[in-house]
């Protein structure tokens, strides 16, 4: 038995990618559910993996609305909790302090409509 001599023309990254898109080809067409069905639910499980990770540690729902708050009925020791000034300025505090606060008025229920 002889060894052949001289270089391969076969590149492992150019041509390998070429043959797996080739692949990925013909499963997508001929059996598209195959391929794309683990994909949505590994998209579905890491949605609601991360749906129940904000739950459990903020307890905190990711579907809020909006609402109002009455600012007559806040009373300055509330705000001073949270901000050096007893008028807040929303840009001096931290996300954490005003999530914060933001429950606190919750609590108190100070939300309008």
């Amino acid at each position: 038995m002889t060894w052949r001599s001289g270089r391969s023309k076969i590149r492992l990254a150019r041509d390998g990618a070429r043959f797996f898109l080739i692949i990925l080809k013909i499963a997508t067409f001929f059996s598209p559910f195959r391929v794309f069905f683990p994909l949505s639910l590994l998209s579905f499980l890491l949605g609601t993996g991360y749906y129940a990770y904000t739950y459990f540690t903020e307890r905190r729902f990711t579907n809020w609305r909006m609402g109002r708050v009455d600012l007559d009925r806040i009373n300055a020791g509330m705000v001073l909790k949270y901000s050096e000034k007893p008028r807040l300025d929303p840009f001096q505090v931290s996300g954490r302090v005003a999530i914060a606060l933001l429950q606190d008025v919750m609590e108190a229920a100070l939300i309008v409509g």
